[in-house]
């Protein structure tokens, strides 16, 4: 990269306009909410979370569940669609949380959290496995990977709701609103290296992405939200976390996938040919969606990344926020502007070749 963005003043997060903070829900407000409202005699313990506070709830049979509470503020028409995603995913075999009703039919109970503001609570089941970013990611798992996000998106195109028309900073298309916060990015050479890449997205991937096709995705199909329930098996066996839930571009999760999977030696994007590989047997692309994938990936990066700087100044004690970065920035700092080119080359061959096969 060329090192050339602008100077920045210094972060100063009084200047920010914060969003809503997270509730204040505690283990013991969670197990009381379980047994009181959905009927469930459990121990709660709290998991991390980005926005939500999600308790796993543990039942003496050993029965598990996960409990999640909003912030607030959040809307309420998101969260049905969520629930009606999850119902539209299981009609479809895809693997991931079932809405668990209260003992009265509800699927979303509204409460207050200790601050007496007005939060959601949703009760889901349990999904086993071990996070793929916790395990080694050899060629055939990142495959599968592919596999199950084109089953996952294949199920998805024919989900429609009115809650996932949203204003959200994490489509990929918002990637450039970024620059805004890109201040709280503390070192100088990093800074201008995601200020370099999301002027190359903005000219040359936010025009083609406008015209390419939408649909429901996921978007949030990383590492932390897929499982692998056998580790001595490479395969990819449920997904959770639907809170970044929306309808945009529908190349948007397999770039998503990609993104979060790019290495951080001199071949980058090995990884994300082998996700490509898995994904079209199961979700046809258009080779113009395929040949924007290298910068859509690039594109996902550069907001996880100043996401995590800006979040993490903003709430210092939320570790969950950086989960993300360390792979992130080991991608970005290898990238060079040729590997773009390079890798929507390799992309296209092998769309091209998986469209041969199967004439």
């Amino acid at each position: 990269m060329s090192g050339g963005g602008a100077s920045v003043p210094p972060y100063d997060p009084a200047m920010e306009t914060p969003t809503s903070p997270r509730a204040r829900f505690s283990a013991a407000d969670a197990e009381r909410l379980a047994e009181g409202v959905f009927g469930k005699a459990a121990r709660a313990s709290e998991i991390e979370s980005y926005d939500d506070r999600n308790f796993v709830l543990t039942e003496e049979t050993g029965a598990r569940f996960v409990l999640k509470v909003t912030r607030p503020g959040e809307r309420r028409e998101l969260l049905e669609a969520q629930n009606a995603c999850l119902a539209h995913l299981a009609s479809a075999r895809v693997p991931a949380p079932r809405v668990v009703a209260t003992e009265d039919g509800r699927t979303l109970v509204e409460v207050s959290d200790a601050d007496g503001r007005a939060v959601c609570a949703r009760l889901l089941s349990w999904v086993r496995g071990d996070r793929l970013a916790d395990l080694p990611r050899p060629p055939a798992l990142l495959t599968d990977l592919g596999r199950f996000v084109g089953d996952l998106d294949r199920a998805l195109a024919s989900f429609d709701h009115p809650g996932l028309e949203r204003d959200f900073d994490w489509e990929l298309a918002h990637a450039p609103r970024m620059r805004a916060h890109l201040a709280a990015v503390a070192d100088d050479r990093r800074r201008e290296r995601v200020a370099d890449w999301m002027e190359r997205i903005e000219n040359e991937a936010l025009g083609p992405l406008a015209g390419m096709r939408r649909g429901a995705v996921h978007n949030d199909p990383n590492g932390h939200n897929l499982l692998v329930e056998d580790p001595a098996v490479p395969r990819v066996t449920g997904i959770i976390d639907f809170g970044d839930l929306l309808k945009t571009a529908v190349v948007s999760d397999l770039a998503i996938a990609m993104a979060y999977v790019l290495a951080s030696d001199a071949d980058v994007f090995a990884p994300a040919r082998c996700v490509l590989r898995g994904y079209l047997p199961r979700f046809a692309l258009e080779a113009r969606e395929v040949a924007l994938l290298p910068l859509l990936a690039i594109a996902r990066l550069c907001t996880s990344v100043v996401s995590s700087a800006r979040g993490s100044r903003l709430d210092p004690t939320n570790e969950y926020i950086r989960i993300s970065e360390p792979q992130a920035w080991g991608a970005l700092d290898r990238l060079e502007n040729d590997h773009v080119a390079r890798a929507a080359e390799d992309f296209l061959a092998i769309h091209e070749a998986h469209e041969a096969g199967d004439r």
